[in-house]
């Protein structure tokens, strides 16, 4: 798991999460306190597929508060296109995953690896 971050006057601010996309099950659970690393600006380069996930594809997990789930098959019919045959990540909006779950989840990525 990745998180971009925004830098502003010497503060980051987490934007996105990329997800590495190597299941190709219909859905993912995310655990928010895994492991990640900051992803750089250089990072993206014409060779990453990253395809970005819409509100309609997260939702909560009931179970746990730590974790959300990724619907697959509703990234796919999000794509106006084909979705490509490989994937590198999924790209969540920190502040659309924030909305679904109804939390502040920006501390969870407070500190980059």
């Amino acid at each position: 798991m990745k998180v971009y971050y925004e830098e502003i006057d010497g503060h980051l601010f987490p934007q996105w999460l990329l997800l590495p996309a190597t299941s190709h099950s219909s859905s993912l659970s995310v655990q928010l306190d895994a492991p990640f690393e900051r992803m750089e600006a250089e990072d993206f380069h014409d060779e990453l597929t990253i395809v970005t996930v819409t509100q309609a594809a997260l939702a909560i997990r009931p179970v746990d508060d730590t974790h959300f789930v990724l619907h697959t098959d509703q990234i796919k019919n999000d794509l106006e296109v084909q979705m490509p045959e490989s994937v590198d990540y999924y790209l969540i909006r920190l502040d659309d995953l924030e909305e679904v779950l109804h939390m502040n989840v920006k501390p969870y990525f407070s500190r980059p690896l």
